[in-house]
């Protein structure tokens, strides 16, 4: 069978059915965990999350929905989050009355539940949320200890371990029940078949290793889901998918059990399930994360573990399934290395086509000298995957913590212009680094702004510190220990140092190319053509530039990153390398602080934050994101642009980094486009580059879809290291994707 001619109709039932749902917060985690604390006040956090997690299990909502293959969602309907007032309450609480209006991401909440929410789950976790404790610990600041040795954990973790075990297998088996009660009262003699055959798999895994390609995809869906019940969380990895299952999809292949187009239909099933999960987050944050976005991410191709080309006839199913189901998660990750067939390459030029920003392209000689940095063996190297974003790491071997913190680089700059002071926040001043006029050469100017970067980086490591250490100490995480090795051998949560490699917390900078022209302007145009001096181009920016249109025409002609222009290249090349070596000078709770470029969709409200910038920005418009270049100002083309990014030490990036293309629908039409296109893959592979991505979409659609969103609901875009859907992204957001430069030649 082609599958990728077209979906099955169930595939597009259920798919209409997904588009209709609205998302959503509930509260049955809520409850469990309350429960649980009120009624076991003495338990150790270990053994109270653990006993929390199971009862949640216990009492989760079922979820079966008509047509359903992949089935289960813990909050008992899609798009749904589950409240976790022991993380944090009190944002929900502020915004409870307008939660479902806000202008980014809004939630359906229930009035029986906004009741219960306000009468008993806010007046009870008041003063006992993990919030509350970051918060008090950062009032400790300075006296709080770097150590904490306790005591020995291992008998509340493995007891601990039992109940979060038992808490899975409850849930499984429960939903093994309702399938076969659902059987019962079911008219439909095949549907009554499927509901069956739906309660043996659920009877059987994940409490055992799966026996058939259906087993493993509901099992891996069970174990991905039930996360939501351990806390709010996002950002994990579907690893390898195409490797561990293939000797099952194989299996079914070869004796009968399985068609490719039944194959094909699961997999869409299990595509609809992931992206059903949602990371609800606070109104002052959406913007940062925009399009209700949990961070799953899949992995496919690359080299195997022990050398060679690892694709097979799986991955390109895989491939097929996400092209044709056109939904945002979870997140392709491509790997590509210098022999990859040409098959894969073509197949990654039809997922391209299909648009909705996938696949991220990976090149495997960058992200294995990146694993190999982080004290990977070899084999493993070569075995990575991508978590969340674009984050490489090797699934179940390392604890790696992504978000230590959001920052830019560009705000150093206007910090280091005005003495220490951001002139749209009033006078405070943060670090005092001289009157500019006194900076008498680039070198000084320069120095001055690593010492703003200096300060940022280190308050941004101490307070991650703090945050690293309450979570160690009031939120374990047991269900997620089950996964880590080491944490089972050495009787410890991960967050207590039970993993046996970790590396992080890393903080991701966005604004590098922002910033790399930037200091390339005021380089050419204050201390070399010495055009301006620094105080008039201050006086400049402080005015948006209005009325200094000549000042402002200078700053936009000159050096731009994105352009094979060493003169900016090499201040964004510096930039990282120095970044990360500052970083990696912090010491974390168990590893090392890292960052990286992976900017999300937090390059736009972080440009809010700052005034105009010497690079001809104006004052508010967003920062350049991840590792790309300023929008619009890549001139020369895609191949101008990649020679520019192979300058980077992707090593210097060990969180992982971003590279956003837009191609027009229309130059993929023909052979000669897909082919430059791919050649375009196997340079960037062959110049060291770290990862690409395309949005496949032409801007006379996107504005179409910001006038008439009922008309563009299945529309997907790329922001950043994911994809969303465009009508559910705020205009700002919008208005920054459309203003990326539209490439339709090579």
């Amino acid at each position: 069978m082609d599958t990728s001619s077209g979906m099955t109709e169930r595939l597009r039932v259920l798919k209409e059915r997904y588009l209709k749902a609205v998302p959503s917060i509930t509260i049955d985690r809520a409850l469990a965990f309350t429960e649980i604390a009120r009624k076991y006040p003495a338990l150790s956090p270990q053994r109270r999350i653990a006993r929390s997690f199971k009862r949640a299990c216990e009492t989760a909502p079922l979820l079966i929905q008509p047509g359903e293959l992949i089935i289960g969602h813990p909050c008992g309907k899609s798009r749904a989050g589950a409240f976790s007032p022991d993380i944090a309450w009190q944002w929900v609480k502020d915004e409870l009355d307008d939660i479902g209006t806000r202008p980014q991401d809004p939630y359906e909440i229930s009035d029986t539940d906004k009741e219960v929410m306000t009468r008993t789950l806010f007046p009870f976790w008041k003063g006992k949320s993990l919030s509350e404790h970051c918060e008090e610990a950062l009032q400790h600041l300075k006296t709080l200890p770097p150590s904490d040795p306790g005591y020995d954990t291992r008998h509340e973790y493995y007891l601990g371990a039992l109940d979060t075990y038992d808490g899975v297998l409850i849930y499984a088996r429960r939903l093994a029940r309702y399938a076969r009660e659902l059987a019962a009262k079911e008219s439909d003699p095949q549907r009554r078949r499927e509901l069956l055959g739906i309660a043996d798999i659920n009877e059987r895994v994940p409490a055992n290793p799966p026996r058939t390609f259906h087993e493993a995809l509901q099992s891996v869906w069970t174990i991905l889901s039930l996360f939501m019940l351990e806390g709010n969380q996002c950002s994990t990895s579907l690893s390898r998918a195409d490797q561990y299952m293939y000797p099952l999809y194989k299996q079914d292949i070869e004796t009968g059990r399985l068609s490719r187009q039944k194959a094909f239909e699961l997999i869409g099933c299990f595509i609809i399930k992931c992206s059903e999960v949602i990371w609800y987050t606070p109104g002052a944050t959406a913007t940062y994360f925009a399009g209700y976005m949990p961070f799953i991410n899949m992995c496919v191709g690359g080299v195997g573990r022990h050398g060679g080309d690892a694709t097979n006839e799986l991955t390109l199913l895989f491939m097929d399934a996400v092209a044709r189901m056109k939904l945002y998660q979870p997140t392709l990750a491509c790997r590509i290395h210098n022999m990859s067939p040409q098959e894969y390459l073509e197949k990654i030029i039809t997922v391209i086509r299909a648009g909705g920003g996938m696949p991220a392209c990976h090149f495997d000689d960058a992200h294995i000298r990146m694993m190999l940095r982080k004290g990977y063996s070899f084999e493993d190297a070569r075995d990575h995957s991508l978590m969340g974003c674009v984050e490489p790491q090797k699934s179940g071997r390392i604890h790696q913590w992504t978000a230590g913190g959001f920052t830019q680089w560009p705000i150093c700059i206007e910090l280091a212009l005005h003495n220490g002071v951001l002139p749209r926040y009033g006078p405070k001043q943060w670090l005092a680094s001289g009157d500019p006029a006194s900076f008498r050469t680039y070198e000084e100017f320069e120095k001055t702004v690593k010492a703003q970067l200096d300060y940022l980086i280190e308050m941004n490591c101490r307070g991650s510190n703090i945050i690293e250490r309450v979570f160690c100490d009031v939120n374990p995480t047991p269900y997620m220990s089950l996964f880590i090795d080491g944490c089972m051998e050495k009787g410890r949560d991960v967050m207590n140092g039970g993993a046996v490699l970790y590396e992080g917390p890393g903080t991701i900078f966005a604004g590098l190319a922002t910033y790399a022209d930037s200091m390339a302007a005021v380089r050419r145009l204050v201390y070399e053509d010495k055009k301006y001096t620094l105080p008039e181009l201050i006086t400049a920016l402080d005015a948006d530039f209005d009325g200094y249109d000549d000042i402002r025409r200078d700053c936009l002609q000159a050096a731009k990153y994105g352009n094979d222009c060493d003169e900016a290249d090499f201040i964004a090349r510096d930039s990282i390398d120095y970044t990360e070596q500052i970083m990696n000078s912090y010491p974390s709770l168990y590893a090392r602080h890292i960052h990286g470029t992976l900017s999300q969709s937090f390059n736009t409200p972080l440009g809010a934050m700052i005034g105009a910038t010497p690079d001809g920005r104006k004052a508010g418009k967003p920062l350049s994101d991840g590792m790309s270049p300023s929008q619009g100002m890549d001139k020369k083309g895609p191949t101008a642009i990649i020679k520019s990014v192979s300058k980077l030490n992707v090593e210097s990036m060990s969180l992982g980094m971003t590279h956003n293309f837009k191609l027009l629908p229309r130059f993929l039409e023909t052979a000669e486009g897909q082919h430059a296109v791919i050649s375009l893959l196997k340079t960037a592979s062959l110049l060291g580059n770290g990862q690409m991505q395309f949005n496949c979409v032409d801007n006379e659609t996107l504005r179409a879809a910001q006038q008439h969103p009922g008309q563009y609901r299945d529309l997907i875009v790329r922001v950043a290291g994911y994809s969303a859907f465009f009508v559910e992204l705020c205009k700002d957001v919008q208005d920054e994707i459309i203003s990326r430069s539209e490439l339709d030649s090579m």
